[in-house]
């Protein structure tokens, strides 16, 4: 909420009914009860807990990088530099490779 203004309190995934904040609450017990207690899960119940990483990861995480001035490429690597420039840097390039500048232009 503090970096993204994200309310993950009001957050509702769809077809879920059941904000994001409680199924993670939910997530983690289940994860605490099949890691430390031996218990097994149904395919439905791990399905759910990866979406809700995957939200996570794709969406909120984000968010919350973009909301601090930062990007990141391919989802993976987070860059320190404004996105713009990333994007100059990647269409100078696409020009030098199609051989639209040359090395001297380039610079």
């Amino acid at each position: 909420m503090k970096y993204a203004s994200i309310d993950l309190q009001q957050i509702t995934l769809p077809d879920h009914k059941k904000p994001y904040w409680t199924e993670l609450g939910e997530a983690q017990g289940l994860r605490n009860r099949v890691v430390h207690g031996a218990e097994a899960c149904s395919k439905e119940d791990a399905e759910r807990v990866i979406e809700l990483a995957d939200y996570l990861w794709n969406v909120i995480f984000l968010d919350v990088i973009k909301s601090l001035g930062l990007h990141t490429h391919d989802n993976q690597m987070i860059c320190g530099e404004y996105e713009s420039t990333c994007e100059a840097k990647a269409r100078i390039e696409a020009m030098h490779q199609a051989g639209q500048l040359t090395l001297a232009e380039r610079v």
